[in-house]
């Protein structure tokens, strides 16, 4: 049953035309599930290892001298390996590497010449609104016509891409069980467990080759 839903869900996107004024880019399941295009880029796969293992082991030395100097934290001016040393050991330390693991975890991507993790993050939306953009995780995500699970979903969303409804914006929306959200090229909308998004400006690592070593240049959530 589960494959039909998301075979009637290909033909869905197949059929439909971009959402009115807008270029966006192709949804069809598993559009946007993890990969890995960063592989071929000269000592990448070197960096990858290394940085997986500092995660890993929740070496906060290890991640810094990965770093560049004026490693990016935020967007308000915090910067540095300093900052970033006394950030994963501080209280929010335990929810930062849970978000370095997830980031690295979701593929890397080439963007203008660095990597960025996840891949989902190097890839061109068009003229989709970032601050509104989100993926479903997984590949059977399900969809509810109404905000509850109690009936069954109505589709099942593979690695697609979907956009949160007007009326679903506020500050704690992403606190709630449920996102009211449309499915991009597809006239579907519906609700999808909060848990199972994620937001395409989500925390990211941007890694940066500069004198031809690669450093983490960024790491941050938002824009």
């Amino acid at each position: 049953m589960k494959r039909y839903a998301i075979l009637a869900l290909a033909a869905v996107l197949v059929c439909q035309p971009a959402l009115a004024d807008h270029i966006v880019p192709p949804n069809p399941p598993g559009a946007y599930a993890p990969r890995d295009t960063c592989v071929k880029t000269p000592a990448a796969r070197t960096f990858t290892a290394r940085l997986r293992n500092a995660i890993a082991r929740r070496d906060a030395r290890a991640l810094a001298d990965l770093s560049a100097g004026d490693v990016r934290l935020d967007f308000g001016g915090g910067s540095g390996k300093a900052l970033l040393r006394e950030q994963l050991a501080g209280k929010e330390g335990p929810a930062l590497w849970r978000e370095l693991a997830e980031a690295v975890s979701l593929g890397c991507g080439m963007d203008n010449g660095d990597m960025a993790f996840p891949w989902v993050y190097a890839h061109n939306l068009g003229e989709v609104d970032p601050f509104e953009a989100l993926v479903a995780t997984g590949p059977a995500v399900p969809l509810y016509r109404r905000g509850n699970t109690r009936s069954a979903p109505i589709a099942r969303l593979n690695w697609q891409m979907v956009t949160i409804q007007e009326g679903d914006l506020g500050p704690d929306a992403d606190k709630h069980p449920l996102r009211r959200v449309s499915v991009i090229n597809s006239s579907l909308e519906g609700y999808v467990p909060t848990g199972q998004l994620r937001s395409v400006i989500d925390h990211r690592l941007i890694v940066t080759r500069r004198g031809g070593v690669w450093e983490i240049s960024a790491f941050v959530a938002g824009d």
